[in-house]
């Protein structure tokens, strides 16, 4: 028999999500983040959130996240109203917002949440796997 976890990986993404909401204040810490874009119709919060879960959701490319964001449970998850069928941005979008990315902040923010990580003892198997989670 398959454990719980894998068998509803939507409760271990939930658990993921509720944990970074509240002990690394994630969303607030995301929406700080700015770019150089001119009057921008996407605001800079969601596509960063799309990027991030691009990468837990192990989506191969800007292009599969593209396909993801035509879904109304994608949308829901980077705070979008769903809209199924109806893509929400581009990944054009995404790659001109990762372009214009203040570079900055983002240091900061990776630096304070790898500090507060270190705090909580997230990386307990060693300089191996600290490589491996930050990477």
């Amino acid at each position: 028999t398959l454990p719980s976890w894998l068998a509803h990986p939507t409760v271990r993404l939930a658990q993921f999500l509720k944990y970074t909401w509240k002990v690394y204040h994630l969303p607030k810490a995301l929406s700080t983040l700015a770019d150089g874009r001119i009057r921008p119709l996407t605001p800079t919060a969601e596509i960063v959130r799309s990027v991030l879960f691009t990468a837990l959701l192990r989506l191969p490319s800007l292009n599969a996240l593209e396909g993801e964001l035509k879904t109304a449970p994608f949308q829901k998850l980077i705070g979008r109203r769903a809209q199924p069928g109806r893509k929400i941005f581009s990944a054009d979008t995404v790659a001109r917002d990762l372009d214009s990315l203040h570079h900055a902040p983002l240091r900061e923010l990776l630096h304070s949440l790898i500090q507060k990580a270190e705090r909580n003892k997230v990386f307990r198997e060693g300089s191996h796997a600290t490589r491996r989670v930050v990477a």
